[in-house]
């Protein structure tokens, strides 16, 4: 019987042994990494090493080189001799044809849709931009200026009020007032 408990005494040390052992091992062998590594470094061959990364740094080196004066040959084709000054003349472009028509737009109130006739009104706004830009004519020149102000701030709460939905009615009140404007500038018969 006493010997049965020392055996059994005996494999628990061991299994406590291993357990702590299994436990501890990595850090010992983090420990000796330093060691391990200053131990390779100092019985290892450097100048062999040394002479082959120093090739190879040449090599790069001229190569890098290569290619920095072919890409400054590249680019000295496309640097031209220095040109005398050109006047700056601004070019008369010709009377273009209108993005939006008259008819076009009106036709957009035959619609039922709220949408349909915002978009009248700002095609409308539109092409009261392009036919006095065409005409080089300010708003302090017309004869209606009142009616133009009056459909510009209109035509911006359209542009800057999306859920806005105007009534037909006033739709056709600004478009109007555009038409009267159109008129007058020649554009609307």
């Amino acid at each position: 019987m006493v010997a049965r408990r020392t055996f059994i005494s005996s494999r628990k040390s061991i299994g406590i042994r291993l357990e702590i052992s299994y436990f501890v091992m990595p850090f010992d062998l983090l420990a000796q990494v330093p060691f391990t590594l200053f131990d390779f470094l100092s019985r290892y061959d450097w100048e062999f090493t040394l002479s082959r990364v120093k090739v190879v740094s040449a090599v790069l080196s001229i190569l890098f080189f290569v290619w920095w004066l072919i890409s400054i040959w590249k680019g000295m084709k496309y640097i031209d001799s220095p040109q005398p000054a050109q006047p700056k003349t601004t070019p008369v472009l010709p009377a273009q044809p209108f993005t939006f028509t008259w008819p076009a737009i009106r036709s957009r109130l035959l619609s039922e849709d709220a949408d349909f006739w915002r978009l009248a009104v700002i095609e409308a706004d539109m092409l009261m931009n392009e036919v006095m830009q065409n005409r080089n004519v300010k708003p302090e020149q017309l004869q209606n200026e009142y009616l133009f102000q009056r459909a510009n701030l209109a035509t911006n709460k359209f542009k800057i009020d999306a859920i806005y939905l105007p009534a037909k009615q006033e739709v056709e009140e600004i478009l109007g007032w555009y038409e009267t404007v159109l008129k007058e500038l020649g554009e609307v018969i």
